[in-house]
């Protein structure tokens, strides 16, 4: 199928089933000129943190040898450090970018949300929240449902809540089978863990999510033979699968996909498929795309510090803290134009002074967009 084709068909459907990965997490950090790392990527940095040298196999033995090496404390901060930090990162730049209210929302944004619109249910293979709410929030209500892997070294990671909108009255699910590192402090990476999954409902949801429903594919290599093994079980249960895909695809899994029935479409590059998204597909009403921005600032804040922080700041202040936690700190003081000295002496007030200077603009925009224009009409 050719890429205008594939896009028609997403732009006249009555809806499909999603699979997002890593490439939605890289377009939105371009929001705030930042970057989202590849899965390849990730395995590197952690191979590097383990003393250990670049190896050419599959993601999950890899990452296997990086946890047995540093322990699960140590990795999982290492994965938060490599996924979701640098995300938070461009979304309060981003934030920070965009401070007129007329024009808040970045067209990143505005371009995941239009992806997403037409999705029920959404499953996102990324270890981080933020992706989920720029795809599901502009849409209206939601939830977002995590896999909690069973280990028990949870103890000492940092958690942030998250809330979906209308929680007890929700016209679409967002699936992380994965797990994400807000919701748990944990994610599935490891070939260990992939082994736990065996057996368990999260292990076969992505595809059963898809039932009766065409399944597009955006953002994902599908290197996961688990993935590619359910598809071929469950293939005749779907009603088609579209394949976006780049450049660097792997020949051995474009064959398996000629072969088993995936629509592979071509994308010459990724700029045009996201102009393309956000020029032909619908998009969400003005208000909710502002106010799914000012939630995405909201939790960018949070779990980029999250508030258990302040609770040690006395320690951080007396006695030094460990440099983990005062990168912490120095990222926080960046981002909000301000300095180490002003945060030492009062975080909890820079800290407040922060979230409403970055959420002003995203306040100003609800503002005009409803008690504005109410006061406005005749």
């Amino acid at each position: 199928m050719d890429f205008d084709s594939a896009i028609q068909l997403l732009t006249h459907s009555d809806g499909y089933a999603l699979w997002v990965g890593a490439g939605v997490a890289i377009h939105l950090a371009r929001a705030g000129d930042g970057g989202a790392p590849t899965w390849g990527e990730v395995a590197r940095r952690l191979e590097s943190a383990a003393g250990m040298p670049p190896s050419a196999g599959d993601f999950p033995k890899r990452l296997e040898e990086c946890l047995k090496a540093l322990g699960r404390a140590r990795f999982q901060k290492e994965v938060r450090a490599a996924t979701l930090a640098p995300l938070c990162d461009a979304v309060l730049r981003a934030g920070r970018r965009y401070q007129d209210p007329a024009h808040c929302v970045p067209p990143e944004v505005r371009q995941i949300a239009a992806l997403g619109a037409l999705a029920n249910p959404i499953v996102n293979f990324n270890v981080e929240l933020l992706t989920s709410i720029a795809l599901a929030s502009p849409g209206g209500p939601y939830a977002i449902r995590c896999f909690n892997p069973p280990v028990d070294e949870l103890d000492g990671l940092p958690r942030t809540s998250v809330g979906s909108a209308d929680g007890k009255r929700f016209r679409r699910a967002v699936y992380h089978p994965h797990g994400a590192l807000e919701s748990s402090g944990i994610c599935v990476l490891a070939e260990s863990e992939y082994a736990s999954m065996h057996g368990t409902l999260a292990f076969e949801l992505a595809t059963h999510a898809a039932f009766a429903s065409r399944l597009v594919i955006a953002g994902m290599s599908l290197e996961d033979g688990y993935l590619r093994s359910q598809l071929e079980r469950f293939m005749p249960q779907l009603s088609g699968v579209v394949w976006f895909v780049g450049a660097g695809v792997r020949p051995d899994i474009l064959d398996w996909s000629k072969a088993h029935g995936v629509e592979v479409v071509r994308v010459a590059s990724w700029s045009a498929f996201w102009s393309a998204v956000g020029t032909e597909l619908p998009s969400p009403s003005e208000l909710d795309l502002v106010l799914s921005w000012q939630a995405m600032l909201a939790h960018a804040i949070d779990s980029l510090n999250p508030r258990e922080y302040l609770a040690t700041i006395d320690g951080f202040r007396r006695l030094g803290a460990p440099e983990s936690q005062l990168d912490v700190w120095r990222r926080l003081a960046e981002l909000a134009g301000i300095s180490m000295a002003e945060l030492q002496a009062a975080p909890s007030e820079v800290w407040d002074r922060t979230r409403r200077d970055i959420l002003l603009p995203t306040m100003e925009a609800i503002w005009s967009l409803t008690v504005g224009a109410q006061a406005k009409a005749p």
